[in-house]
């Protein structure tokens, strides 16, 4: 025998070959090879089964504009073949190549990083010629207006002039209607985008008037003229730019018969009216036509210089400015909202707030925020809010705020002012200070023991170490403790079974399984009948009759096995006829037995086989099997299916509204809201409007560490302190909630809690506690009792079903006298830890952090009011759903309703 003999050269191409098979595959390829100067195509790249990848730079050619067609789109495939599943990803980068001018122009070779190595493209052409209009074409850009101000609204009007296509051979000129679809989705509509798009979403398009033209040679000719209007307002002087309008029109060149047409029909689209000359003919070719628009003389100047305000900020066009506020009755340093409304006829979008650090008159007298505010327009009106503290007590209105714009129609600078607004600034409350510990070190030691001597009072003391930006996990106090609760019973479940087995036999006959019942029946059997009674149930499952059940098995595919009962039922049937039986009953039992074993493990290979049988013709449901029936391995393999593409999908829809913060961002940040939070208790006065900011701005240090993923209970706890010293109170609550929710057995915590509820609510300290107040308390404090619970569930769940199972293995045990007490105790620890582990996964409430909270049916301002609660400040509530800006929200009063998320801090949940 030749010994056969491996080639190392040989050897070493097979692996190559094996490791290029298993590369990424890279693939670049242009949508054509011809193109038109400024009718766009397109690049794809294509990348297969790359796990890293470093998505390239489009490439740069002279005379081409190069375009990115969006983000990377992503796909897979999955393909069983044989049982054996093999998945492929691929992800696409498209690019839009536009010519600018003629020529012959190169795709230059592209590197791509895929997996740490550098791949690169092969290079392409294309060759680019100019379309020639002539005087098929004419577009042209028009003004109203002669001149405009820079902010002006412009009324522009697109004209588009096309000359209907006339067919000589089938003497038939297309309509309006035709030579408007011929339009091609590569044409730039430039300022005229959006009211294509209105249009579009309405089912509507220009319409075409018939009308004559003189063309490029002075004739005058037919031409459809297809009129746009739009509204724009110029951002800088100058000519007006139209470049970005740019129309291409695929112009027919010949007209055939539909079915040997390599374009689709136009003529029959019930949309536009339909074909004058029927639907028998299609355009079997054309060619593109590309116009640029030409711009009327149309001038926008600049604002002038002269005369303009100090608080001028660009707004042009005529308004009127309005004010509110969500409060009249304040204490100095608290803050009030300060919504302020604009409404005109210029650009909303483009209208800026005032000002307001630079009003003498409001700084005088109130903290304002050198911040520009943040609007958001809607119709003609642009909001805008701000929050203001009084910096002292005897303020008694908020000044008229200016707005300065220029008109365009008086060519002058005006100022309008809004309405003062009256209001009460009383001094302010101490926060009970004599109960602060006001302390700028955070050395000391805060009580967490359960049973104190003396109540605990609050302690406004911020944790400065840096281990509040470490994670931390809220405790599950729903997970351990529910085996004492469900494992005694089921010991004392299994006793019983084991005890009173025999009973349970004779009374459930039916766990057994068909083959059981069948084999139990075949061995009680006493005569033929008995013996075919038994193998027809077992054949045909609900068959009453051998034929029945031997078709049943035919068309479950069984066709050895139905030949062998048929067999053995004439066999039967000749042995009962017979008056001296030839056969011993045994021998047929036992083959009747064996016949039964073979149908049973036939029947459970194919169960456990990834192949199903295949349905035959008939259509027949197979008796005794249900047509959803799938087996063990073909659930395992969808499960399996299901949870890859589950995982595929989370990474796609997944979104992360967090900042990022690098570890030293963080100890930065860190240490300046430490430092202004003692800034603000070195303050002689800690309620004046100075600390009240001090202690705002530590707060925003505080949430932008928040914001940035940590969850830290220290670190709530600093950010409600410092957001209930600032007098923000809802947020002061919602930041202990959270802090609770980590370590619900911190008595401080839980102190802090009540004091700022209290705070919210001060007419409830002398009157009776609500329910919901007494609700929290209960919830609060319950949870710091967390332990001894559970000591006494164990105790008393051990002790009650330790008494059960004694009494079931000898009745002459007093159950019901010892058991009494052990049942109580067992039944109420079960009960509170239910409600407490029930609470602290809740992850869908939330907290008003306004003192009145608005509800309507509908997520938007233009939606009905449903309700408006007074004094829910601090209030818990329900959050149904969130949609964009707004929540749907369920108060404690059963009241439904949406309000926008500013009134709500949701409390996320902590898993």
């Amino acid at each position: 025998m030749n010994r056969m003999r491996f080639n190392p050269v040989f050897v070493g191409i097979i692996v190559m070959f094996a490791a290029v098979a298993g590369a990424a595959d890279v693939n670049v390829r242009l949508s054509s090879e011809q193109s038109y100067v400024g009718v766009p195509m397109t690049l794809r790249l294509d990348i297969v089964d790359a796990r890293d990848l470093v998505i390239p730079k489009a490439p740069h050619i002279d005379g081409v504009d190069v375009k990115s067609m969006g983000a990377p789109s992503r796909s897979s495939q999955l393909t069983i073949i044989n049982g054996r599943q093999s998945e492929s990803q691929s992800i696409s980068l498209q690019y839009q190549l536009t010519p600018t001018r003629e020529g012959t122009f190169e795709v230059p070779s592209m590197q791509v990083k895929i997996d740490g190595n550098y791949v690169t493209t092969r290079p392409l052409s294309f060759v680019a010629t100019k379309s020639e209009t002539g005087n098929l074409l004419f577009v042209e850009v028009s003004g109203k207006q002669d001149r405009v101000y820079v902010g002006e609204p412009l009324e522009l009007t697109l004209k588009i002039w096309i000359k209907p296509y006339r067919s000589d051979e089938y003497e038939i000129e297309l309509s309006e209607a035709n030579m408007w679809q011929l339009i091609s989705e590569n044409t730039s509509w430039g300022s005229f985008s959006d009211r294509m798009r209105e249009l579009a979403s309405q089912r509507q398009r220009p319409g075409g008037d018939h009308v004559l033209r003189r063309d490029a040679d002075g004739n005058r000719s037919n031409y459809y003229l297809y009129e746009i209007s739009t509204k724009i307002y110029p951002t800088r002087a100058g000519r007006i730019d139209a470049n970005d309008v740019r129309i291409v029109v695929d112009y027919p060149t010949k007209l055939g018969n539909r079915r040997s047409s390599l374009f689709p029909s136009f003529f029959d689209d019930e949309f536009f009216g339909g074909s004058p000359f029927g639907s028998s003919l299609s355009i079997t070719a054309t060619r593109p036509i590309v116009a640029t628009a030409e711009v009327d003389t149309t001038e926008v100047i600049s604002v002038p210089m002269d005369g303009r305000p100090g608080d001028y900020r660009g707004t042009v066009g005529n308004y009127e400015i309005y004010t509110q506020i969500d409060t009249v009755d304040v204490k100095a340093g608290d803050p009030i909202q300060l919504d302020i409304g604009i409404t005109g006829s210029g650009p909303m979008e483009l209208v800026q707030a005032p000002p307001l650090a630079e009003i003498e008159s409001l700084t005088r007298d109130f903290k304002v925020s050198d911040q520009p505010l943040a609007g958001f327009a809607r119709g003609n009106t642009k909001l805008f809010t701000t929050t203001i503290r009084p910096l002292r007590a005897g303020i008694n209105e908020i000044p008229p705020i200016p707005l300065s714009f220029f008109d365009p129609e008086a060519e002058n600078f005006k100022t309008v002012m809004s309405e003062p607004i009256s209001i009460t600034v009383g001094k302010a409350d101490s926060l009970s200070l004599d109960s602060i510990v006001a302390a700028t070190t955070a050395t000391e030691e805060r009580p967490t023991n359960l049973i104190s001597k003396a109540p605990l009072s609050p302690i406004f003391v911020n944790n400065e170490s840096i281990e509040v930006l470490v994670n931390e996990t809220p405790p599950k106090l729903n997970h351990w403790w529910i085996y004492l609760v469900v494992v005694p019973p089921v010991l004392w479940c299994i006793t019983a079974v084991v005890v009173n087995a025999k009973r349970l036999v004779n009374w459930l006959p039916g766990i057994r399984s068909s083959r059981h019942r069948c084999l139990r029946s075949i061995d009680n059997a006493t005569s033929s009948d008995e013996l075919v009674q038994a193998l027809v149930t077992y054949s045909g499952g609900d068959a009453s009759d051998p034929e029945t059940a031997i078709g049943s098995l035919r068309l479950e595919g069984l066709y050895h096995q139905a030949a062998e009962l048929e067999s053995f039922f004439d066999r039967l049937r000749k042995e009962s006829g017979r008056e001296i039986s030839t056969v011993p009953m045994s021998e047929l039992r036992c083959i009747a037995s064996e016949w039964v074993q073979r149908v049973a493990t036939i029947r459970s290979t194919r169960q456990r086989s990834l192949v199903r049988p295949a349905k035959r013709a008939s259509g027949k449901q197979v008796p005794g099997k249900s047509a959803n029936e799938w087996s063990v391995s073909s659930r395992t393999f969808l499960l399996l299916f299901a949870t890859v593409v589950a995982c595929g999908s989370s990474n796609g829809i997944a979104s992360d509204t967090s900042i990022e913060l690098s570890a030293q961002q963080q100890r930065a940040l860190l240490d300046e809201a430490n430092q202004l939070y003692s800034a603000a208790n070195d303050v002689e006065n800690p309620e004046s409007a100075e600390a009240k900011e001090l202690f705002a701005s530590a707060a925003r240090k505080y949430q932008q560490l928040v914001d940035s993923g940590i969850r830290n209970s220290g670190l709530f706890s600093n950010l409600g302190n410092a957001s209930l010293r600032s007098g923000d109170l809802g947020r002061a609550i919602a930041s202990y909630e959270r802090a609770k929710r980590l370590n619900p057995t911190d008595a401080q915590l839980t102190t802090q809690l009540q004091f700022a509820r209290k705070l919210a609510h001060p007419q409830q300290r002398s009157e009776s506690a609500s329910i919901a107040e007494i609700v929290h308390t209960l919830r609060d404090y319950g949870k710091l009792a967390y332990k001894p619970l559970l000591v006494i569930l164990g105790l008393s769940s051990l002790l009650f079903w330790g008494l059960a199972i004694a009494r079931t293995l000898r009745s002459s045990i007093p159950f019901r006298r010892w058991a009494a007490i052990p049942l109580c105790l067992f039944v109420l620890s079960t009960v509170a830890l239910t409600w407490l582990s029930l609470e602290s996964d809740v992850g869908n409430r939330g907290v008003v952090i306004a003192e009145r909270l608005t509800l309507r049916n509908g997520d938007g301002n233009s939606f009905e009011r449903t309700a408006t609660l007074d004094q829910t400040l601090g209030q818990q509530v329900e959050v149904l759903t969130r949609r964009g800006d707004w929540l749907r929200v369920r108060t404690p009063t059963n009241s439904v309703g949406w309000t926008p998320r500013e009134s709500v801090e949701v409390i996320d949940p902590m898993e």
